[in-house]
This record gives C-alpha cells, sequence and structure tokens, in this order.
C-alpha cells in the first residue's frame, strides 16, 4: 500500500475534552473519496470510489484481506472517518459532514494510504 495526497477540509473539535482536528472529503463532480481509519492506531485510509469501482473490488470486501501499514493490525475492522474518530483518550468521537461546501480556499493536503496501490 502507497500513500498519496488529496485535498481536504478540516475541522477542530473537542472529544473527551481535548482538541481533535479531523479531516474530511466531499464528493464533488471529478472526485469521490471516502476516508477510513484504522481502529488500532488511526491511520487514515483513502479509498477513491473511481478506482474502486475500475479495480472491480470493493473496498468491503479487499479490507477484509489488508493490514494496516502502520501498525499492522487488520484493515477488516477500520470505521468510516471521521464520522467516526479516535480522541486521544482511546474513545471514539463522533463528526457529522457538513452539508454545505466551504471554500476552496480552506482546503489542505493530507496524505492518505491507497488500497488500491
Amino acid at each position: 500500500m502507497k500513500k498519496w495526497r488529496i485535498r481536504v477540509w478540516f475541522a477542530d473539535v473537542v472529544c473527551g475534552g481535548a482538541p481533535v482536528r479531523v479531516y474530511y472529503a466531499l464528493p464533488d463532480t471529478f472526485f469521490d473519496v471516502v476516508l477510513f481509519a484504522c481502529s488500532a492506531c488511526s491511520a487514515i485510509i483513502g479509498v477513491d470510489r473511481e478506482r474502486e469501482q475500475y479495480s472491480g473490488k470493493k473496498f468491503d470486501d479487499l479490507r477484509r484481506t489488508l493490514n494496516c501499514p502502520n501498525c499492522n493490525e487488520s484493515l477488516s475492522t477500520a470505521f468510516e472517518y471521521p464520522q467516526t474518530f479516535r480522541c486521544p483518550d482511546g474513545s471514539h468521537g463522533h463528526f457529522d459532514l457538513p452539508s454545505d461546501y466551504p471554500p476552496d480556499s480552506e482546503l489542505v493536503e493530507l496524505e492518505v494510504w491507497d488500497p488500491y496501490r
């Protein structure tokens, strides 16, 4: 598995009394990436839905055979991120994706793991 850079927005939230920065992608006309996080170490996996479609392997099936490149734990229990994310105290926080798109000027680059490379 290799890393790739994607453009995402971020939000600062509080979880267990501690500030946490979460990153999120929203689908657009040319780009549809869904983020997942390793349940053991929170490494972020970026699933490009177009790449998934053309590979013929759904991520839900593929992740049963993959291990996290950071910690080597199975990705079978990876969760959709940032709807669920890991807090500094080990508990899980929840984030609702915004319904309105923030300005493109607020996009940042984020390196994520690509399960199709």
